[in-house]
C-alpha cells in the first residue's frame, strides 16, 4: 500500500465526516485541521512510546550562563518537543551531561566547585523572546557541547506530503481532522462529532498495540546514564544513583 499524502488524508476525511460531495468545510480550512491532527496523533503516539527521529546541534561554550539553541550550529529554527541528551565533545568521544538537580544549583553555580574538566549538568528551558534554551553547569567557558532535540511534526506543507507514521495511523489524523470539521457544523452535528471521538480512542489503542511490534527482536531498554558505556538511541533516560549526590 503507498504511503498516505495529505490529498487521501483529507479525502478520507470527508467521507468519515458525511462530507464528500460538500465543499464546506474548504480545502483551505481542511488542511488545517489535517495539520492539527497530525500533531494530535504525532504527540499521542511520542506519549505511547514511539521511536520519534531526533536531531543535533552544536553549542560552543563561552562562559555564557545559557545558550539558545537557535544559535547553535546548525541553528534550530524548528518547534522543539522535547531534549534527548546533551553531550560533551572531545575529539570523537562523548560524554553525557545529567539533568541538575535543582537542589544541587546553588553549588553548581558557585565559585568554589571545582568541575573535573568539563561541565556534567544541564537545564532546559523555554525563552519567551529567544526560544529554547539550555544551561550548562558548572559554567563552562569553553568546549564543545552537543544537544540532540526531537523537533514538533513540521505540519503538511502541500498536497503531496506524505504521512510517514505507522500502521493505521493515517486513520487517526483523518479522523481527528474529521471530528474537527463536524463540529464546525454546529449543535446539530455535535453527537457525530463525538462518535468520530470515540472513534479516534479505539483507533488509537489498536494502532499503538500494534506499533509496539515495529522492532521484533530488540525491547527497548531502561538507559543508566551513569553508565561508561555509549547509550543506544532507543533507550529510555533513566538516570541511576550518583555516589556524589549531584543528580
Amino acid at each position: 500500500m503507498a504511503l498516505p499524502q495529505r490529498s487521501d488524508l483529507r479525502t478520507y476525511a470527508r467521507l468519515l465526516a458525511d462530507q464528500d460531495s460538500s465543499d464546506f468545510p474548504t480545502d483551505t480550512q481542511y488542511n488545517l485541521y489535517l495539520d492539527k491532527g497530525a500533531r494530535k496523533v504525532w504527540w499521542d503516539l511520542r506519549v505511547a512510546g514511539w521511536p520519534v527521529n531526533f536531531a543535533s546541534t552544536v553549542i560552543t561554550a563561552t562562559g555564557a550562563t545559557q545558550y539558545a539553541l537557535s544559535g547553535g550550529s546548525p541553528s534550530v529554527t524548528t518547534q522543539v518537543a522535547s531534549i534527548h541528551g546533551v553531550y560533551f565533545l572531545q575529539g570523537s568521544d562523548f560524554y553525557p551531561l545529567h539533568r541538575i538537580n535543582e537542589g544541587k544549583r546553588a553549588a553548581l553555580m558557585s565559585s568554589t566547585f571545582q568541575p573535573s574538566g568539563y561541565a556534567g549538568w544541564y537545564d532546559y528551558r523555554v525563552d519567551p523572546t529567544t526560544g529554547p534554551t539550555v544551561e550548562i553547569l558548572p559554567k563552562p567557558t569553553a568546549g564543545t557541547y552537543r544537544v540532540d532535540y526531537i523537533s514538533e511534526f513540521p505540519g503538511f506543507a502541500s498536497d503531496s506530503d506524505t504521512w510517514y507514521g505507522p500502521a493505521g495511523s493515517d486513520v487517526l489524523v483523518s479522523c481527528w481532522a474529521a471530528y474537527l470539521a463536524v463540529r464546525k457544523e454546529g449543535p446539530a452535528r455535535l453527537p457525530e462529532a463525538q462518535a468520530l471521538l470515540a472513534d479516534y480512542k479505539d483507533e488509537l489503542a489498536e494502532v499503538v498495540n500494534r506499533a509496539s511490534w515495529a522492532d521484533m527482536r530488540n525491547p527497548a531498554q531502561i538507559r543508566d546514564v551513569n553508565s561508561e558505556f555509549n547509550r543506544y538511541s532507543f533507550d529510555y533516560p533513566l538516570a541511576g544513583p550518583d555516589p556524589a549526590g549531584y543528580y
